[in-house]
C-alpha cells in the first residue's frame, strides 16, 4: 500500500481538496476513481461524488506537489498507480461535460409528420360480428386476429378482405 494524494475538481469548481488516501500500487486509475468517489477509500472524510456529476467524462493528471506552479500531466484512466507515481504523488481527477452525455434526445416534428405520412398504414379485413358466429366465421376472425398479432396487413382494407376470404375458404369448400 502506497499513500497518494487525491483531488477531484470539474472545469468551475473544486469538489474536494487533495487529501491522502492509501491505495495498492497495482490498481487502476479508474478504480481508484470509482472507489474514491464511491466512498470505499476513505481518508478521514468520507467523500461520495455527487449525482449530478455521474455523466461527467473523466480526466486524471499527475504531479510532483500541489501548488500552483506545479504542472500537472495527463495520465491514461487505465494505468496503474506505480505508473502514476513515476511522475507523482498527486492525482487530480477533472470532470469534464460530456456534450454527448448531456444531450436530450430531440424529435423534429416535421420529420415525424413527415414518417408517419410515407409509412403505408395497415388495414385489415373486418371482422364478423354476428351474435352467433358459425366456425366458418369464427375461422375467419381467427386468421384477422392471426394476422393483426403478426403486425401483417395491406394498404388498402379490400385487398385484406380477398385474402382472409381466400384463405379461410380453402378450409370450407
Amino acid at each position: 500500500m502506497v499513500l497518494l494524494s487525491v483531488q477531484i475538481e470539474t472545469e468551475s469548481k473544486l469538489l474536494r481538496k487533495f487529501g491522502l488516501v492509501e491505495v495498492v500500487p497495482s490498481e487502476s486509475v479508474t478504480k481508484i476513481y470509482e472507489d474514491f468517489c464511491s466512498g470505499i477509500l476513505d481518508s478521514g472524510d468520507k467523500f461520495v461524488l455527487p449525482e449530478e456529476y455521474a455523466l461527467f467524462e473523466v480526466t486524471a493528471y499527475t504531479g510532483q506537489d500541489h501548488g500552483q506552479t506545479c504542472t500537472f500531466q495527463s495520465v491514461p484512466l487505465n494505468s496503474t498507480i506505480s505508473d502514476v507515481f513515476q511522475f507523482g504523488k498527486y492525482l487530480k481527477f477533472k470532470l469534464l461535460r460530456s456534450f454527448v452525455a448531456l444531450q436530450q434526445p430531440c424529435i423534429n416534428a416535421f420529420e415525424a409528420l413527415m414518417s408517419a405520412a410515407i409509412k403505408p398504414k395497415k388495414y385489415w379485413a373486418n371482422q364478423y360480428s354476428l351474435p352467433r358466429e358459425n366456425n366458418k366465421h369464427k375461422l375467419y376472425n381467427d386468421v384477422i386476429q392471426w394476422l393483426k398479432g403478426s403486425s401483417i396487413g395491406w394498404e388498402d382494407v379490400n385487398i385484406g378482405a380477398r385474402y382472409v376470404y381466400g384463405f379461410h375458404s380453402i378450409f370450407f369448400i
